[in-house]
């Protein structure tokens, strides 16, 4: 998947869980009202697993805003338990091309004042094993083969 991508497979799993019915992108707390969480693209590394594939992995900070602590506490410790439980989302194409990525942890920070509002931002981080491009070989066309008979001495 490219990040793009990501950005919607989190947005339709955001939407899903029924957190808010707003979910913005690339924004700041400052920026929106409250009951809308914010994606914000972190960081992304990728290794060689094997000589066959590597791994993937994207950070993403998920920004809660709502009018008081308790509510974006309650919130984002909800959408926690829920990304643990469900430890995979898929991007919601057909069954042919639907892709998956694995949620390897979530974790989040204590709220803070924003303007009007308070926020609760929590650190998502993703991974995908993608199977890198394998050379095709020719097939063989032929195969030829000679008998010959064997004396009595095996030779």
């Amino acid at each position: 998947m490219v990040i793009t991508e990501y950005f919607e497979t989190i947005e339709n799993f955001l939407l899903t869980f029924s957190l808010t019915r707003k979910v913005e992108k690339h924004k700041f707390a400052e920026e929106v009202p409250p009951e809308t969480l914010i994606i914000r693209h972190k960081e992304d590394s990728r290794k060689v697993q094997t000589p066959y594939q590597y791994v993937k992995q994207c950070q993403f900070e998920l920004e809660y805003v709502d009018s008081s602590a308790k509510k974006v506490l309650e919130q984002i410790d909800r959408l926690s338990n829920v990304l643990y439980e469900k430890r995979y989302l898929s991007n919601a194409a057909s069954l042919e091309e639907q892709k998956f990525i694995h949620v390897d942890s979530f974790t989040f920070t204590g709220p803070s004042r924003v303007g009007d509002y308070v926020s609760c931002s929590g650190l998502l981080t993703v991974s995908e094993t993608i199977s890198l491009p394998e050379e095709t070989v020719e097939k063989m066309r032929n195969i030829h083969t000679t008998y010959r008979q064997l004396n009595e001495g095996g030779m």
